[in-house]
C-alpha cells in the first residue's frame, strides 16, 4: 500500500495507532535509529502539537526505494500543499537530513527554498 504508484495517488492521514504502526516499515528507512515502539511514541508526541503524518510523508515523508522516480513524491508533496493550504496556512517546512542529497534535489525541483539549517544537541 505504501509508495506504490498506482492510477490516482490517494493522500491519507495516519490518526490512529494501526495507521501510524502500518507506516512505520517505510518510515524506518527515513529514520532507523527509532524502534516501532519509539516511532509510535514519536509521532503522538508530535501530534500533540498539531503534526500530522501523511501516508501515500507533512512532518515525515519518504517514499520508498523501489517507488522512487514514479510520481510518488510529487504527489505527496502536492497533498501536503493542499492541505496546508485547507488549514489556511501560509508555508509548507520540512525538515532533512544533511546527507539526504537526493531528496534536496528533489525538493529543489518541486519550487521548495533551502532557508536554514537545523542544529541539535543530544544531552542523553
Amino acid at each position: 500500500m505504501y509508495g506504490a504508484m498506482t492510477s490516482s495517488v490517494i493522500v491519507k492521514f495516519c490518526e490512529d495507532d494501526d495507521q501510524i504502526t502500518a507506516a512505520y516499515p517505510i518510515m524506518d528507512q527515513l529514520r532507523p535509529h527509532l524502534d516501532e515502539a519509539d516511532f509510535l511514541e514519536q509521532i503522538r508526541r508530535q501530534m500533540q502539537s498539531g503534526y500530522r503524518l501523511v501516508a501515500a510523508h507533512l512532518g515525515d515523508e519518504i517514499v520508498d526505494e523501489n517507488h522512487r522516480g514514479q510520481g510518488v513524491g510529487e504527489a505527496l508533496m502536492k497533498g501536503g500543499e493542499m492541505e496546508t493550504e485547507r488549514q489556511d496556512c501560509q508555508t509548507l517546512r520540512l525538515c532533512s537530513d544533511l546527507t539526504r542529497e537526493q531528496a534536496h534535489r528533489f525538493y529543489e525541483g518541486i519550487d521548495m527554498d533551502k532557508t536554514s539549517y537545523s542544529f541539535v544537541k543530544k544531552l542523553i
